[in-house]
């Protein structure tokens, strides 16, 4: 079922992708369509007078159909053929909240927004005990079981942000992905992007010259959850690399956002790596949970036991 779940998404996504690049009034018209989708979500999220935003969603989805109707363009191949039971695919469940499947799709515009691409995300149904056994199957049972309550239960949480730090192929980026997952299931505005990837959004933002680079680091501020994930692995970049993720970082504090983040290095080669004033503000204060994943790589246990 995942199969066929990503060939359908692969499909749609491919179709959309050579109409963007075909018809730039479809880009554009796709792109206001995309923003009007998160205003409009925020907002009902928020409990706030939505009128404004529903009328920009109205405009924007009559400017797309004007534009489809121009160019006998078919929208319908632009996204997965899902039937939603939940909402029936309005994106609202009946007691007002926000439905996963509209979940998604924010945090989806949201990773547009700055050039990243959505990943594949794991769930904590996948979660396998069995690859673990004795004290440490027990110590990754109650991280599953800690890490899931804290996505069921935000925001009425004292934890705000997670540190996963351990060495390669010990579970951080799973256990990030399926965090990643429910609380986008919930609703959240989610970005999950390696460290690279975001190094390359800081590239682009310290590029453009125009008035609307922004855009760029906004997502990043603006998300309910930034997820980076394997902090250390991209190449720094003088006057780019430190001083952006610091921006970053400061700024998501400052609004009380949530931030994971899963890294190869141990706490005091964060330090060094970085700073002393960035590593205060990656595990600084009561409200940061620093998680040390220890054991074998479970990458190479699945290829040795013939499970991977």
């Amino acid at each position: 079922m995942r199969a066929e779940k990503l060939a359908r998404e692969q499909r749609a996504e491919t179709a959309k992708a050579e109409a963007l690049l075909r018809f730039p009034d479809l880009a554009a018209a796709e792109r206001r369509l995309s923003l009007a989708v998160l205003a409009l979500s925020k907002a009902r999220a928020m409990g706030a007078n939505a009128a404004s935003e529903e009328a920009e969603f109205a405009a924007a989805s009559a400017e797309r159909d004007a534009v489809c109707e121009k160019n006998a363009i078919d929208v319908r191949g632009f996204e997965p053929i899902y039937a939603c039971g939940a909402c029936g695919d309005g994106g609202f469940k009946a007691d007002g909240r926000i439905c996963a499947c509209l979940g998604r799709r924010v945090s989806e515009a949201a990773m547009e927004e700055c050039g990243l691409r959505s990943p594949v995300l794991p769930s904590f149904s996948d979660c396998d005990l069995s690859l673990f056994s004795g004290k440490e199957r027990e110590d990754r049972k109650k991280l599953f079981g800690l890490t899931e309550d804290f996505c069921g239960n935000y925001p009425d949480t004292r934890v705000r942000n997670f540190l996963f730090t351990g060495g390669p192929g010990r579970g951080k980026t799973f256990l990030a992905g399926c965090m990643a997952d429910l609380l986008t299931a919930r609703g959240y505005t989610v970005i999950f992007a390696s460290a690279t990837a975001l190094n390359r959004v800081f590239l682009k933002y310290i590029s453009d010259r125009t008035d609307g680079r922004e855009i760029y680091l906004d997502a990043l501020t603006e998300a309910d959850f930034l997820f980076i994930d394997d902090l250390g692995s991209e190449a720094a970049i003088r006057n780019v690399t430190k001083e952006n993720l610091m921006g970053v970082i400061n700024e998501r504090l400052e609004r009380g956002l949530c931030t994971v983040i899963t890294t190869n290095l141990a706490p005091a080669e964060i330090e060094r790596h970085y700073t002393e004033k960035l590593f205060s503000r990656l595990v600084g204060g009561s409200r940061t949970l620093l998680v040390e994943f220890s054991g074998a790589d479970l990458r190479l246990q699945k290829k040795t036991s013939g499970r991977g």
